[in-house]
C-alpha cells in the first residue's frame, strides 16, 4: 500500500509534467505568431515567450522546452537577419548553438536545428565553413 508520500510524489511529478506540457501547446504556433507580429510592428515579439520557456525550463530542465527556446531563437535570428541586424542575430544564432551543444544526447530534431543554426551563422563567420 502506498505511503502518503509516496503519493505526495507522484502528484507532484504528475503536475510538474502538465505545466511543462501546458508551456508547449501550440508552442510552434507561437512562435511563428511572434515572426509575423514582429515583421508587422518591427518589434521582437519574441523575448515574451523565449521568458516563459526559459521560466519552465528552469523548473522541469526538459529538454523539449529546451528544443523550443532554440528554435525561437533561431526563428529571431532570421528575423533579425532580414531586418540587417546581423550583430543581434548573430547573438541569438549563438545562444541557440550553445543552448543545443549542452544536449547531452541530442535527437535528431536537436541535431537538424543545431545544423540550421550553424549553417545560417556561417553567414556572419565565413571562416566556419
Amino acid at each position: 500500500m502506498p505511503t502518503k508520500l509516496t503519493i505526495l510524489v507522484i502528484l507532484g511529478f504528475a503536475f510538474s509534467s502538465l505545466q511543462a506540457q501546458h508551456v508547449l501547446d501550440s508552442i510552434e504556433t507561437k512562435i511563428l505568431a511572434a515572426y509575423s507580429q514582429s515583421k508587422q510592428t518591427k518589434s521582437d515579439q519574441f523575448a515574451p515567450i523565449i521568458n516563459t520557456l526559459e521560466e519552465a525550463y528552469q523548473k522541469d530542465n526538459d529538454q523539449k522546452i529546451n528544443y523550443w527556446i532554440a528554435f525561437a531563437e533561431y526563428r529571431a535570428a532570421i528575423l533579425f537577419l532580414n531586418a540587417d541586424m546581423d550583430k543581434q542575430s548573430l547573438e541569438v544564432l549563438d545562444r541557440g548553438i550553445e543552448r543545443l551543444k549542452a544536449v547531452e544526447t541530442p535527437n535528431s530534431e536537436d541535431l537538424a536545428l543545431h545544423g540550421s543554426m550553424v549553417s545560417l551563422s556561417i553567414n556572419f563567420q565565413p571562416e566556419l565553413a
